[in-house]
């Protein structure tokens, strides 16, 4: 059986969404966390997402947006989809490669959500 092209970028986006979503939860930088900071605070937030290029802080995650993420790392989508056409080794190397993508952008968003918490942290 040959797997269908782009299908598991879709499940993947879907993944990655609820993903970012969680770890803006955790970090206390959804939307209506940001909200209810102090209006000092809430600017130091903005600022430090903006500083830090964090399109995916302080903001509703869509699909689209995670989608722009993974394009960043584009020559590995592309090459994830390439190697599909060798059945066995080409699926697990998409598997591989689908997650070093999805880890990149998680561990990136991550890095850039501590930064604004601690920047956060050390103006109160």
């Amino acid at each position: 059986m040959v797997p269908i092209p782009g299908l598991d970028v879709v499940s993947d986006i879907g993944l990655m969404t609820r993903a970012i979503e969680q770890i803006n939860v955790e970090f206390g930088l959804t939307p209506e966390q940001i909200a209810r900071l102090k209006p000092e605070m809430r600017l130091v937030v903005y600022q430090m997402t903006v500083g830090l290029g964090g399109m995916m802080i302080g903001r509703i995650v869509t699909r689209e947006v995670v989608a722009h993420m993974l394009q960043k790392t584009g020559f590995k989508v592309l090459a994830r989809q390439a190697v599909k056409i060798v059945p066995l080794a080409g699926q697990l190397a998409a598997a591989t490669i689908g997650f070093a993508a999805f880890r990149a952008v998680a561990n990136r968003h991550i890095d850039a959500c501590a930064d604004v918490a601690a920047a956060a942290l050390h103006r109160t």
